[in-house]
């Protein structure tokens, strides 16, 4: 058995690009759904303090460039921290 026949009988332990490209949006858009929440909503969802303060300042800015970077700078954020959590938190105020 060659070097080669064996780096194909392994598996891809790494996610594809389009993978992470998805996950990646999906975060965004989980970003985007947390910006739109109500005041009254937002209070009540338990967040991390670093992302809920870049939450509060995405909700201050105007829907141009600096909110989708403000938003991009959440999504990054979120990746550090359980998304899974963050949704079913979100589903329980929906």
């Amino acid at each position: 058995m060659t070097v080669m026949q064996d780096f194909d009988e392994l598996p891809n332990l790494r996610p594809s690009k389009s993978e992470r490209k998805r996950a990646m949006e999906a975060l965004l858009t989980l970003a985007e759904e947390l910006v739109e929440l109500t005041a009254g909503r937002f209070a009540k969802l338990t967040l991390p303090d670093e992302l809920k303060e870049a939450l509060v300042l995405a909700r201050r800015l105007p829907n141009r460039g600096a909110k989708k970077r403000q938003l991009a700078y959440i999504r990054r954020i979120m990746e550090n921290y359980d998304a899974e959590a963050i949704r079913e938190d979100l589903k329980k105020l929906h």
